[in-house]
């Protein structure tokens, strides 16, 4: 069992077991410098400040459940964006996944569609 990130209305998808969505996330706070809060909870007690962090609709998402809009994939789109090449020299392993999760939230973004997590 793993988890499938897909477009809605869209045969287009990436599939991750749970901890390597989770590494990935690890992965990208770690280039973005941003601290994740340990529960979702806690991630809507953050200041003003630190809600507008890099990929904080990524971050701070569940990772079985829910969805990413086309105004949340607009955000994401300009993080991937500033820190690519951060990500790619940090971590190259992941940089495939990084890929396609970005392309995914470009596509979803330029169709004003849904990111589905299930």
């Amino acid at each position: 069992m793993g988890l499938t990130i897909e477009r809605m209305k869209y045969a287009d998808e990436m599939s991750l077991s749970y901890s390597g969505f989770n590494e990935l996330r690890e992965c990208i706070a770690k280039v973005a410098g941003v601290v994740q809060p340990p529960t979702v909870k806690q991630a809507y007690q953050l200041t003003k400040e630190e809600r507008h962090s890099p990929f904080i609709e990524l971050l701070n998402h569940y990772d079985c459940e829910g969805y990413l809009n086309s105004g949340e994939c607009e955000n994401l789109m300009e993080d991937f964006e500033k820190y690519d090449s951060d990500f790619e020299k940090q971590f190259p392993d992941k940089y495939e996944d990084y890929q396609r999760l970005k392309e995914l939230i470009e596509d979803t973004y330029n169709d004003s569609g849904v990111i589905s997590f299930r």
